[in-house]
């Protein structure tokens, strides 16, 4: 036992939780236990965001794909909610020579269904992954900084990486732009035609550059 006389003192210590033995630590009262987070300088990562049930950072290697974030027992009640479109999910790239994004698009049930379907996208490092929600504002807020981003980032001639799509589909509104994209999948991007959408007559209205 201590007198009133004695003084406590701190002791602080770094443990490596990649060490087996330091997980075997025994604690004692009053232990505090910071855990950092990993910085991006020290450690290369791909990241997931919107309709998942495990979103946030994974680390990355070379020839990762994005079947490699997915459970591996393949249960897609893992990895997703009532909530997710399994339609199609959009990808985020930003290269780091020409500091210029890019979008990618894939349909996450083929990928289910089938790990070698070419929507089983390579990864780069520092990719983001977006499983869209199926609420319209959720979907707006997941990809709002998205669109932002692509509109802000198009300088210098650049072409426009976004897209806009209005009338009788379910979420209308400006979308992240993938790279041959087709017309199917834009309707898909914003939630599907309507059940009253008239599809005999649909308008595209395109901007030509000077070149």
């Amino acid at each position: 036992s201590r007198g009133l006389g004695d003084v406590y003192k701190r002791q602080v210590s770094n443990i490596d939780l990649l060490l087996v033995d330091n997980l075997k630590k025994e604690l004692m009262p009053n232990d505090s236990i910071t855990i950092p987070e990993t910085s991006m300088d020290q450690r290369a990562f791909v990241s997931v965001e919107g309709a998942f049930n495990r979103p946030g950072k994974f680390g990355w290697s070379e020839g990762m794909k994005i079947s490699d974030i997915l459970s591996a027992e393949r249960d897609y009640l893992i990895d997703f909610s009532n909530e997710t479109d399994f339609e199609i999910a959009l990808l985020e790239r930003f290269d780091q020579q020409t500091k210029t994004y890019s979008v990618l698009d894939f349909s996450p049930i083929d990928i289910l269904n089938d790990p070698n379907s070419k929507q089983n996208i390579q990864l780069n490092e520092f990719d983001i992954l977006y499983f869209l929600p199926i609420n319209e504002l959720d979907r707006f807020l997941l990809l709002e900084p998205f669109v932002k981003r692509l509109s802000a980032n198009n300088t210098n001639g650049q072409r426009l990486k976004v897209f806009s799509i209005t009338g009788d589909v379910k979420f209308p509104g400006a979308y992240p732009l993938p790279s041959k994209i087709t017309l199917i999948e834009a309707i898909k991007i914003a939630g599907g035609a309507a059940d009253t959408a008239f599809l005999d007559s649909i308008e595209i209205s395109r901007t030509f550059s000077n070149d």
